[in-house]
């Protein structure tokens, strides 16, 4: 559901075209900041989840007002701003920060044969 959600989400963005030759890394950067952001809300979700000391319903009784942006996050919805959520999370919860790969290597090409 994510990657289906994260997919048409990131439709708009300019991918490469398959015939367009060389493929320059750089083209990806958009593509790749939506779908690292999308993934990094979901895993920060994934992380409380496992954690003994965290309960959706504890946080959810504290702050009911954040119940739609955990359904959003595990429906999918995952490309805005969830601060609030993590940052009230962060109370019970360890929040992993963001992974540092993922974004194309800007200085690489691959010529695609045609």
């Amino acid at each position: 559901m994510i990657l289906r959600e994260l997919g048409v989400q990131t439709a708009g963005t300019e991918a490469p075209l398959p015939n367009y030759h060389p493929v320059f890394a750089e083209r990806f950067a958009e593509y790749s900041r939506v779908m690292r952001e999308g993934l990094e809300n979901m895993r920060k979700l994934v992380y409380a989840f496992y954690d003994q000391g965290f309960s959706f319903r504890k946080l959810t009784d504290k702050y009911p007002d954040l119940a739609g942006d955990i359904t959003d996050c595990l429906s999918g919805d995952v490309n805005k701003d969830f601060s609030r959520l993590y940052a009230a999370v962060a109370e019970t919860a360890e929040v992993p920060a963001p992974l540092p790969y993922g974004a194309p290597l800007p200085e690489q090409s691959a010529e695609i044969p045609a």
